[in-house]
């Protein structure tokens, strides 16, 4: 992965999320993947299903969102929020 995107685990192991961040337009882009965890670390086996289902399906991920920088400020003000109440 390059240094504008990261990938998130679902706690469950099943599902993640892909944030990616577009310098150009500084907008963040958040895609949320489902049957399987990271799509770059597969056995062939599992990419071959998967392909499967992109060609039958059409798309690769659940769904996205697309942050502007206002957004995103306000995302990670929350984090940050809830986080620090968390921690007491």
């Amino acid at each position: 992965m390059d240094s504008n995107e990261i990938f998130v685990k679902c706690e469950c192991g099943t599902e993640g999320m892909m944030v990616n961040h577009d310098p150009e337009y500084n907008q963040y882009y958040f895609s949320y993947w489902g049957y399987g965890t990271n799509p770059k670390n597969r056995g062939l086996w599992r990419r071959i299903k998967y392909a499967m289902r992109v060609i039958f399906h059409g798309k690769i991920w659940k769904d996205e969102i697309i942050l502007g920088p206002r957004e995103a400020k306000e995302l990670v003000e929350f984090i940050n929020k809830t986080q620090n109440a968390s921690r007491g």
